[in-house]
Formats: C-alpha cells, sequence, structure tokens
C-alpha cells in the first residue's frame, strides 16, 4: 500500500467520525447493512464493536487498505463440492464486511459457520461504509455479495440489533426475533448514510 493511500486513508477516517453527521447525510445507499457472525453480542460489545483483523480500536488504519484485494479471497467449498462462502481475508486487512441484503447474511449465518449458534447484525450505515460494487466495477468478482466494506471497523454503539441463530434447531426460527441494542446511539447516526464509491480505495494491482 502506498504512503499516498495510507494517508487518504487516514484522514478520511478521521474527518468521517468528527463530522459523522453532516458528512454522511450527504450520501447516498442503504440506511442498515447486515452482517452474519459466530461472536456471541457480548464479545462484540467487549471489543468495541466489529474490528478489521489485527486491530484493537475502531477507526485505526490496518497496513492493507485496497479493497480489490479486501474481496480476493478464494471461495470454500464443502465435501460434495457446494460452495459455502468465501475464505478469510489477509491478517492485515483493513475492513470488516458487511452486506445490504438481510437474506445473504442470514445465509452465512446458516451455513458458513461451524458452530450451532450465530448471529445475525442489523448495523446502521456511515459513511466509512464504502460500496464494493461501484468502488471495483467489473473487477468486483463477488458482486452477489452486495457488500459494504467498513474501513476501520464498526463501532457498537451503531449496531442496532441482533437476531440469534440456532442452527441445531432451525425450526424454531429464532432468527425472526431481533434483539435490541440498548446501546444504539439512534441521535448519532440516524442521518447516516454510506461513503458510496471511493476510487481511492480501490487499489489495484500495477
Amino acid at each position: 500500500m502506498s504512503m499516498q493511500q495510507n494517508l487518504f486513508a487516514l484522514f478520511y477516517l478521521a474527518s468521517l467520525w468528527f463530522f459523522l453527521g453532516e458528512a454522511a447525510s450527504l450520501q447516498a445507499g442503504p440506511k442498515f447493512v447486515w452482517r452474519g457472525a459466530g461472536r456471541a453480542p457480548q464479545d462484540v460489545k467487549a471489543a468495541g464493536g466489529f474490528l478489521p483483523k489485527g486491530l484493537t480500536a475502531v477507526g485505526e488504519v490496518a497496513p492493507e487498505i485496497s479493497l480489490w484485494k479486501h474481496v480476493d479471497v478464494p471461495e470454500e467449498f464443502d465435501e460434495d463440492g457446494n460452495r459455502v462462502g468465501l475464505g478469510s481475508t489477509e491478517d492485515d486487512d483493513g475492513y470488516t464486511s458487511f452486506t445490504s441484503s438481510f437474506f445473504l447474511a442470514l445465509g452465512y449465518a446458516f451455513y458458513s459457520r461451524q458452530q450451532d449458534t450465530t448471529w445475525i447484525y442489523r448495523v446502521k450505515t456511515t459513511p466509512n461504509m464504502i460500496d464494493v460494487a461501484k468502488t471495483l466495477g467489473k473487477h468486483n468478482i463477488y458482486s452477489e455479495e452486495d457488500e459494504y466494506a467498513a474501513l476501520g471497523g464498526v463501532k457498537w454503539d451503531q449496531i442496532v440489533s441482533w437476531r440469534k441463530v440456532d442452527r441445531s434447531n432451525l425450526q424454531n426460527f429464532s432468527w425472526l426475533w431481533p434483539t435490541r441494542n440498548k446501546d444504539y446511539d439512534a441521535t448519532r447516526y440516524s442521518k447516516c448514510r454510506t461513503g458510496g464509491a471511493q476510487y481511492s480505495l480501490a487499489g489495484f494491482p500495477p
């Protein structure tokens, strides 16, 4: 990653968190995004939110902020050859992945985690969430994921709610009933939207 790209990301993140409501209101995109995850709410809260790999605080700039490298991960298949999801991103990846589709997040929670209990999180959009499809265009190899990549992660207080997925008893439909996050800061985030396309973060290889 070039020094110029690193500085752009640093100033971009700093301006977002400082002028959050004003900057975000000018952007379009979904009001909320979703994430299927294996971590329980208490663990996400203890971490301060959803952080990119290797970071200890939301808003830090990771060594690698190329969106192209962020999505360039191998697919995973089960023993029968069925696609079950994507592999892991690199340890220095600067983004946390979300989707605008509830059903994609639900599918990820159901099929992509080898544990009995998973969760689906509903998260308020903020301008550090980059529209991957618009940024990468034809180079987005997983366009069906409807991904918004959160540069520097998301804070605990922008998580609106979560739904528990009991994979050992799918017929109880636990994922239909959301649990509200009492720490969600609606006053701070209500006017926010995504950051749209950010071509300076594409990071295509030479």
